[in-house]
């Protein structure tokens, strides 16, 4: 699946999730390869857990994505009692992401009255394939799963070899030195609002700055692995 295949409004909403690009995506009231609809988060104790990871897993294979929840099976929109904590979703699907945890973020929006969440999905094409770490319900350690259509199916072997080809294609390319890389680590650190100030702008709703350090935090991640594996070797 190219990016460049994506619905328009759902590739806006991955470069600027506001409030506008979020309006767009519920507006299409269908499901593609990087879209999915979720009436509620289920069960994430249980079964529940297995089945978003596989979400979350064939969705870092297939491009990226969004999960947005709040809405029904038939595509209405029925929005949420409230919002979960972006921690319990992390934690539910932590034990089948592999090493190197994938760049996800979880937004909280509100539409015409009703509260909805979407968690975002943008992988690393340095990481790829993307293997379950775990066996669950539905999802066994070891497999790679992608997105087609609605489904979440295992990778054939000529998809097994692309995500391969793109990995080598991505960890080719031009890197900065060690030292230069480091620069840029402390720079984007020391324009990281603390976590005080990212609380206030939560509150606040300012969607602006919270893009600005969502940003950071992912630049900080990639930056992280690029320097480890510069050192130590690629995993």
């Amino acid at each position: 699946m190219n990016r460049n295949a994506f619905p328009p409004a759902v590739i806006r909403f991955i470069d600027h999730p506001d409030a506008s690009a979020f309006r767009a995506v519920l507006e299409l009231g269908q499901e593609f390869d990087c879209l999915d609809f979720k009436v509620a988060w289920g069960d994430l104790k249980g079964e529940g857990r297995a089945g978003l990871a596989k979400d979350v897993l064939s969705f870092a294979n297939t491009d990226g994505g969004l999960i947005l929840v709040g809405v029904a099976d038939d595509f209405s929109r029925v929005g949420l009692a409230s919002y979960l904590d972006p921690s319990i979703v992390r934690q539910a699907i932590a034990a089948f992401l592999p090493a190197g945890d994938l760049p996800t973020t979880l937004w909280n929006f509100e539409c015409d009255g009703l509260l909805y969440q979407v968690l975002l999905v943008k992988p690393d094409d340095e990481l790829l394939p993307y293997e379950s770490a775990r066996s669950g319900a539905g999802i066994e350690r070891g497999r790679v799963y992608m997105r087609i259509g609605a489904s979440n199916v295992e990778a054939t072997s000529s998809q097994m070899l692309e995500l391969v080809r793109r990995r080598d294609v991505a960890r080719a390319a031009p890197l900065p030195s060690v030292e230069e890389m480091l620069n840029g680590l402390d720079l984007c650190y020391r324009r990281l609002d603390s976590e005080k100030t990212i609380a206030e702008l939560t509150a606040a709703g300012d969607e602006r700055r919270l893009r600005y350090n969502q940003f950071l935090r992912e630049l900080i991640a990639k930056t992280e692995r690029a320097i480890e594996r510069r050192l130590v070797g690629h995993s």
